[in-house]
């Protein structure tokens, strides 16, 4: 997995919302709409928000998402959001806590930022964590942790 985060689009000025972004499979649905119960959100699955009949393209789509202070997702696109500026709650299968800090990146680097670990402290815990805790990861630290990453699998 690469991710250029020099491309991301930051956005100076968020909108306090949250987003979950990444493609919505049935295995996923359980935890989403546990989650829905908990916090409102959109959905930015398969290019489109909310279901809309518009089909984004990936800059626009990664465009729409920096727009957003909060994050939903798993795999490529939590990365992408954390480099774009969100915290993000790992949510997939299951929730697998959060990426705010730089140990949180290097944890959830073991098992490609999907719930198969957790360093979750419980939901309402980890949503607290991602609204109040200032992020700790930056675009070198995500950088620096990919390429560690893939030269240990390679």
């Amino acid at each position: 997995m690469r991710i250029h985060t020099d491309t991301l689009p930051v956005t100076a000025t968020k909108n306090n919302k949250w987003i979950y972004f990444g493609n919505l499979y049935p295995n996923k649905l359980n935890t989403l709409e546990s989650l829905k119960s908990k916090l409102d959100f959109d959905i930015l699955s398969f290019s489109k928000l909310n279901e809309e009949d518009t089909v984004l393209t990936h800059e626009q789509c990664l465009s729409l998402v920096s727009q957003y202070s909060y994050g939903i997702g798993v795999g490529r696109c939590a990365l992408e959001m954390t480099g774009m500026g969100l915290p993000v709650l790992l949510a997939g299968k299951n929730i697998g806590g959060t990426l705010v800090t730089s140990d949180d990146l290097g944890f959830h680097s073991d098992c490609n930022f999907n719930t198969t670990l957790s360093n979750s402290t419980g939901i309402e815990n980890d949503i607290q964590k991602v609204q109040t805790d200032t992020l700790g990861i930056s675009k070198t630290d995500i950088n620096l942790d990919l390429n560690n990453w893939i030269t240990v699998l390679t």
